[in-house]
Order: structure tokens, then sequence, then C-alpha cells
């Protein structure tokens, strides 16, 4: 369980790296012109905000959103049909299915 749990978290942690770099934000972006311990501290306390369970979470929602979204466009889904599938691929949880799949 304890191997479960940190796979998780290295997942939403990817996720959230991912999201944020595919905004545009980078932590290196606003350390061009600081002296190196100042860019060290900057780069720093950036990573540490970036990877805090809440922002994790938050663009894990996003990007499940986004995801579901644009799945249930694909399909060409409409009206309630699309509501319940997006609501339902959005509180899918992949990992927990597929682990439970594994332990069968």
């Amino acid at each position: 369980m304890k191997t479960f749990s940190s796979l998780i978290g290295l997942v939403l942690l990817s996720f959230s790296t991912a999201v944020f770099a595919q905004q545009g934000g980078s932590c290196l972006a606003g350390s061009e012109n600081l002296d190196q311990n100042a860019r060290v501290q900057f780069i720093t306390n950036c990573l540490a905000r970036i990877s805090q369970a809440s922002n994790v979470k938050e663009e894990d929602l996003k990007l499940r959103k986004a995801s579901c979204a644009q799945n249930a466009k694909n399909m060409k889904l409409e009206g309630d049909g699309k509501r319940q599938y997006v609501n339902a691929c959005i509180n899918s949880n992949e990992a927990a299915d597929l682990y439970a799949t594994i332990q069968r």
C-alpha cells in the first residue's frame, strides 16, 4: 500500500509539472537576470510551490476535466450523455482500477 501511495504521488506530481510547463510556466523563466544565489533560491521556492499537494490536485483536476471534455467531444456526445460521461470520467481513478486488476 505504501508503494502504491508513492506511485500515485509521483504520477500526480508528473501531471502537475507537465501541465505547469504546458501553461507556459517555468521556474527558469523568471530567474535569468538573477545572480547565482538568488537564482537558486528562486528556483527552489518555485519548485516547492508547484509541487505542493494542493497545486498537484488542482492541476490534475484541470487536466482530467480537459481530457474528459475532449473525449466527449471526440465521441460526439451531447446533453445528458455528455454530462454523465464527463462526470464519470473525472471521478474515475484509472490507477486504482489498474492496481485492483493486478492484485486479483
